[in-house]
């Protein structure tokens, strides 16, 4: 192995091991095992949008910092896909945040611009999460932190230079209808970008895959019916469906449409990887999450490496696209 990827993979580990408490927060288990969606899944029951979005609001109100994990994971030139989000930024921008979580993306954005941002706006609709993220930055001097739903914000037409949004849009059945509202929001000239993962379709070939394939056989090992709830538009996790999901909006001109690929990394034991299934949605919903997390770590322990840990692999796109 080549001397600077051995350097990497040591600076990555020794962040990992600084955030052990945050690892400890991020993997208990969360308790909402009863729903229509499993209802339906487990079964083999295609669910409905409606049954995806209620168990999508129930799974961020009783577990709020789910997503923290991802501030876990880094890219070769050691940023978060926070980070990496944030670059996009200007000082002078009056910047948008829809689907914000418990915060992180405030955060890199406060780190890169601190007092400097024009205005930072970010908004969810959960009401934990919007708790847990006043406490860590409601003093913040630029920033508003509120509840709002990105298909019917309540901004006027044209107020904002910058939407930004982060594993959101892929995870909800119509996402042109939230494209057309941060749209509507857009300045002329201003600019949607967003961060979303690639799609266990398309990559395939990463250990994030591999364990996620072993927690499915081994969910389908109780549930034999089971089927993948319908969560998204598919085309989120291709090139070409993102450029004709934002194509079929005359709001955006698709010749500035940007889409670039990049992976981030976190070197983690076999048990902490495996114990990422107890934080995941659907896995950590179930009674036998125990049993999967099992599987999951006998399937980790098989791809360890380095110092006894397995390079967790999350394989995201960046994705920018201006206004008309």
């Amino acid at each position: 192995m080549p001397d600077n990827a051995r350097f990497l993979q040591a600076t990555q580990i020794q962040r990992t091991y600084r955030h052990e408490r945050l690892l400890d927060t991020i993997l208990t288990a969360v308790e909402n095992a009863t729903s229509r969606l499993l209802d339906a899944v487990l079964n083999g029951r295609r669910n409905t949008a409606g049954e995806w979005l209620a168990y999508f609001q129930e799974f961020h109100d009783a577990y709020p910092t789910a997503n923290d994990l991802f501030t876990l994971l880094r890219d070769e030139h050691g940023c978060t896909s926070y980070e990496r989000l944030a670059l996009e930024a200007r000082p002078d921008d009056e910047m948008l945040e829809v689907g914000c979580g418990d915060g992180n993306l405030v955060e890199a954005l406060l780190d890169r611009l601190g007092t400097g941002a024009r205005w930072i706006t970010a908004t969810t609709i959960s009401e934990s999460e919007l708790s847990v993220a006043l406490g860590r930055y409601g003093g913040s001097p630029n920033l508003t932190l509120e509840l709002a739903d990105a298909a019917d914000l309540p901004y006027q037409s044209a107020s904002f230079d910058l939407v930004l949004a982060h594993q959101f849009f892929n995870f909800l059945p119509d996402p042109k209808r939230y494209f057309a509202e941060a749209a509507r929001v857009l300045r002329k000239g201003g600019r949607l970008t967003f961060v979303t993962n690639r799609g266990w379709q398309n990559d395939r070939d990463n250990t994030w895959i591999e364990l996620h394939t072993a927690a499915v056989e081994r969910l389908r090992s109780f549930y034999p019916h089971f089927v993948w709830p319908d969560m998204e538009d598919r085309r989120i996790y291709d090139d070409d469906g993102i450029a004709n999901l934002l194509g079929e909006s005359i709001a955006f001109a698709r010749d500035t449409l940007e889409i670039t690929p990049f992976t981030a990394h976190a070197y983690m034991t076999p048990d902490r990887a495996a114990a990422i299934y107890n934080r995941l949605y659907l896995f950590s919903s179930v009674p036998e999450r125990e049993r999967i997390v099992e599987a999951v770590q006998r399937k980790a322990e098989t791809l360890a490496e380095f110092d006894g840990r397995l390079d967790v692999q999350l394989p995201f796109r960046l994705v920018k696209i201006a206004r008309r």
